[in-house]
């Protein structure tokens, strides 16, 4: 009877699978290590974790992960399911709380400002009741966001009461209040308070890469000329012309830099550094991995050119020409958008709904005595087989994860991209996404209707970039390099 009695609570805190969770501990780190460095990998291998989870906090942090990654991958259908879920399964209030607010944010980035507003005063309530200073902070942070987006000056209040907290709880992660606090006050037109807040921002900011510090004195810069005081932002353009800069940042110096020329009524100097810019802009969205990098590039040109045609000092060339330009990107950003919905359309095909916890999963309905007692009347007549079950279970191998679709069609359509590239083709991002459609299979006439255009102009495209590279068509090309 002892034996029967160890077997039994020994098989109550096995039959939580120690093979099932070390296969959801081993799929949840794959998902966590590829979000900086593949997030297409990690929201698939975020999904494989969501059946392997076996405890409310497993399934919550599973569902939150693949909904921050989603997020991240400019995917908000996917990361509002994702939250949700989190919020629903969440094993504690708190976390519950955390993802609602990030649910908020998600509604935000969508421009559904009444909704966002709601579930933030939901977490703001929450941590406020609690005590909680630290997520309180940041709750009111999404608070003055939102306020700012919907044209509400009391965002100013706000984000000054996230200052106050901030300096009690995360003193060291200040300066990002500071950013937002001058980003609002130029939002309003109270120049003077921008450039108080981004001198401490600038000072402040905690992240201090050279990318991030030049971005700090190229935006102190701009509100500098702002506010009329052209001189003192040269040397904030100087000293951010020296740091290594992403694309994007160099993109905003270099405006920034014409800007501060236009004023100084420099109109030859002007016209070669916006030349310069609109360079700089080519290059990037034809470099462009990705349509969430371009739709932020195209986002950014827009804000530029909005910019630069507020200037009374703007050369008559250049403002028609921006005038053109500023179409042009809202065109690649409508695209970019476009890209976007397609392929939020093919994750949910590929990846299936975001799922709640399994039914066999223990929540806080199902640890009654009943279940115990039902549990334990099946245990006690399956101890024998369990006990046989779980020796060989030990020398049984963990299952292959299957291959990455995703991954799989990104890296298929950059060979495409490689091979016409070594015969000096440069495929542009409308004709790297035409390829990613064929490769799922897609129609030139429906393709064509995704890209604007008639399929036949696709297809013909397509094929003579192929032939080019010594190939009969872009579908050959394709079963060639899928076949090796």
């Amino acid at each position: 009877m002892k034996q029967l009695t160890l077997m039994i609570l020994w098989l109550l805190g096995g039959l939580g699978s120690p093979q099932a969770q070390t296969n959801f501990t081993e799929t949840y780190k794959k998902a966590y290590a590829f979000t900086t460095t593949q997030p297409d990998s990690a929201l698939y291998w975020a999904h494989k974790s969501l059946p392997l989870a076996y405890t409310p906090q497993q399934s919550y942090d599973a569902n939150y992960l693949l909904a921050y990654t989603a997020y991240k991958l400019c995917l908000p259908g996917l990361a509002i399911q994702g939250y949700q879920k989190a919020a629903q399964i969440a094993p504690n209030t708190t976390k519950k709380y955390k993802a609602i607010n990030n649910l908020a944010s998600t509604y935000l980035a969508i421009g559904d400002y009444k909704k966002a507003d709601s579930l933030n005063k939901q977490s703001i309530a929450y941590f406020a009741k609690q005590k909680d200073t630290y997520s309180l902070s940041y709750a009111y942070e999404l608070k003055g966001m939102i306020l700012k987006k919907q044209d509400n000056d009391s965002a100013l209040t706000v984000l000054h009461k996230v200052i106050r907290l901030r300096q009690q709880v995360d003193a060291k992660n200040i300066g990002i209040a500071y950013h937002e606090l001058a980003a609002a006050f130029v939002h309003f037109g109270l120049k003077d308070s921008a450039v108080v807040y981004q001198r401490k921002a600038l000072k402040n900011y905690p992240i201090k890469t050279p990318d991030r510090i030049a971005l700090q004195h190229t935006l102190l810069a701009k509100y500098l000329m702002f506010n009329k005081q052209i001189r003192q932002a040269l040397p904030h353009l100087q000293a951010a012309q020296k740091l290594s800069k992403r694309p994007l940042t160099e993109l905003l110096w270099c405006h920034t830099f014409g800007l501060y020329l236009s004023r100084l009524n420099a109109p030859n100097r002007t016209r070669q550094v916006f030349a310069r810019c609109d360079s700089l802009l080519v290059r990037a969205l034809a470099a462009a991995p990705d349509a969430p990098t371009r739709k932020a590039i195209s986002a950014q040109a827009i804000a530029m050119y909005d910019d630069a045609l507020k200037l009374k000092t703007l050369p008559n060339s250049i403002r028609l020409s921006y005038q053109g330009q500023l179409k042009l990107a809202q065109k690649n950003l409508k695209f970019a958008n476009k890209t976007l919905k397609l392929k939020e359309d093919y994750y949910s095909q590929q990846l299936g709904s975001v799922g709640l916890p399994r039914d066999n999963q223990p929540t806080q309905s199902n640890k009654g005595w009943q279940g115990v007692i039902v549990g334990l009347s099946v245990l006690i007549g399956l101890a024998g087989v369990a006990f046989g079950w779980r020796i060989r279970q030990r020398n049984k191998q963990v299952p292959v994860p299957t291959p990455d679709p995703i991954a799989k069609e990104n890296a298929l359509v950059m060979e495409v991209v490689h091979v016409l590239d070594t015969k000096g083709i440069k495929l542009k991002f409308i004709d790297q996404e035409a390829v990613r459609l064929l490769c799922r299979g897609e129609s030139y006439s429906k393709i064509g209707k995704e890209l604007n255009e008639k399929g036949d102009t696709t297809k013909t495209r397509l094929n003579r970039f192929a032939k080019n590279a010594g190939y009969a068509s872009m579908l050959e090309l394709i079963k060639t390099l899928r076949n090796t």
